[in-house]
């Protein structure tokens, strides 16, 4: 297990696994708090995951899901997906990052995500990016374009959002591995604050 959210009585799981207390589960599973059992929500019952989730984050009744993974079967996914948590089926948003999604976070009605990849959709959003949740669209928030190699976490306290990882530059400006962007800014005049 690599990630988990936890929902209710609810703890969803995400990692390379492929079997859950003895029920086929293909990277995502869910298990009931008070009882320790694995649930019937198989949200990948007919793919596969190639590759691991290494985070997880929700938003009302959808699951996000992010990794160094590909889902095949009735739907492909690259590296990033999101899943109805009620149904367990596989929504039509597919972002396709071109390399592996570390961390996510929600926050204000926004999804960021940071990892190593340097597009998304072919455009160029290397390390960190947001997405309106309303919507599901990419939005063109670019911290990240010079000096970043990872982001490997996320969080946000108040307005502020925190991104630790592999970077020398955010917003143009030299953060070494640890900085702070005010989410109260434009998109496309952040403040670092270290």
């Amino acid at each position: 297990m690599r990630s988990f959210v936890i929902s209710g009585t609810t703890i969803y799981i995400g990692g390379d696994f492929s079997s859950v207390g003895g029920l086929p589960r293909d990277g995502l599973a869910a298990l009931d708090l008070t009882t320790g059992q694995v649930t019937d929500w198989n949200p990948l019952p007919y793919g596969q995951v190639y590759g691991t989730i290494r985070t997880m984050a929700r938003a009302g009744n959808t699951l996000y899901v992010g990794g160094d993974l590909q889902i095949t079967g009735e739907q492909e996914r690259r590296n990033l997906a999101a899943v109805d948590i009620a149904t367990g089926t596989l929504l039509p948003w597919a972002p396709r990052p071109s390399l592996p999604v570390n961390t996510m976070v929600v926050s204000g009605g926004k999804l960021y995500v940071g990892g190593e990849f340097s597009t998304i959709n072919d455009e160029s959003h290397k390390c960190l990016a947001a997405f309106d949740l309303s919507t599901g669209q990419l939005l063109p928030w670019k911290p990240a374009e010079r000096g970043c190699i990872e982001v490997k976490a996320l969080t946000v306290s108040g307005d502020t959002l925190y991104a630790g990882g592999d970077f020398y530059m955010m917003d143009g400006q030299e953060r070494n591995n640890l900085a702070a962007i005010d989410l109260n800014t434009d998109n496309d005049s952040l403040e670092p604050r270290f």
